[in-house]
């Protein structure tokens, strides 16, 4: 807007530029100035690197809107630093606030409820978006045709519309699973003493370090997970305990899923009938 109302002839990949490198300075020179005049604390410690990810960030973003940089590649990157590196730096911030190992548990803890949080604000951030709003509908409307289709009746809107849009096998309460599960791993997986068993000191090496093992043990959080929402929760989805342990996931989907018209019930059971045909298809050709 600037460069728009004083005549200046800027890209927005240009102004991007500008505001990148001007804010790259500015963070080069406050941690040179707090470095000098011994103003380090444990909060800045923090914030500076939390500010420089939100930093790369938005000039990703940018990159992105200027068909710079795919947005696969921004989606890694942000689920990276959303989902490991923020919880991690929250949670170093508390082991200087709490050295005692025996509040390694509560650090967990706090920082895996940090990663829930991020995850909610996330879908909210996203459901401001006019299509992503829509896409919940269907959300919604897929369920709700399962749900018709698992209790027998014939996959009409009228019959579908009757039933919730929540669903116990739904991505969303896997999600809420997986970090719950994962919570619970990283306590009983000492990364930080292991690594520091290594030699390795503390700084941005450790730090990597921690980030790349939490990683690696994703698929052993997301299998427990699945087996945990996917084939026992979907096997008995009328058992007390399996409401009781997938009651936050079930919370989760009234932000993931909307309620639908009839047009989008109408689709979603469009879409099943050529799975069951496919299937059919299928078991006929191996029959066959």
């Amino acid at each position: 807007l600037y460069s728009q109302r004083h005549g200046l002839n800027l890209s927005l990949k240009q102004t991007a530029g500008i505001v990148f490198a001007a804010a790259s300075f500015t963070d080069y020179l406050d941690g040179h100035l707090a470095r000098k005049w011994h103003m380090v604390t444990d909060f800045g410690k923090f914030m500076d690197p939390l500010a420089d990810k939100c930093l790369t960030t938005a000039a990703f973003i940018y990159m992105v809107t200027d068909h710079v940089c795919s947005p696969i590649v921004l989606a890694v990157i942000l689920s990276i630093g959303l989902f490991f590196v923020i919880p991690e730096l929250f949670a170093r911030l508390l082991k200087a606030w709490m050295p005692d190992p025996s509040s390694n548990w509560l650090i967990n803890l706090l920082s895996g409820i940090l990663r829930i949080l991020i995850l909610i604000g996330y879908i909210l951030f996203c459901a401001k978006v006019p299509d992503v709003r829509r896409t919940f509908e269907y959300h919604g409307a897929e369920h709700k045709t399962i749900h018709c289709y698992e209790h027998g009746l014939p996959l009409t809107p009228e019959n579908a519309r009757s039933f919730p849009r929540l669903h116990v096998r739904c991505g969303t309460a896997f999600l809420i699973m997986v970090m719950i599960i994962a919570i619970f791993v990283y306590t009983i997986t000492p990364l930080n003493g292991l690594i520091a068993a290594w030699g390795v000191p503390d700084g941005p090496a450790k730090l990597a370090l921690v980030i790349v093992a939490r990683i690696l043990l994703m698929p052993v959080i997301a299998g427990i997970s699945y087996e945990i929402t996917v084939k026992w929760a979907g096997s008995n989805p009328d058992n007390p305990l399996v409401k009781v342990v997938l009651w936050p996931g079930m919370q989760m989907q009234y932000l993931t899923t909307n309620e639908p018209d009839d047009g989008q019930i109408g689709c979603a059971i469009a879409a099943m009938q050529k799975v069951l045909e496919r299937e059919e298809a299928e078991e006929a050709g191996e029959k066959a």
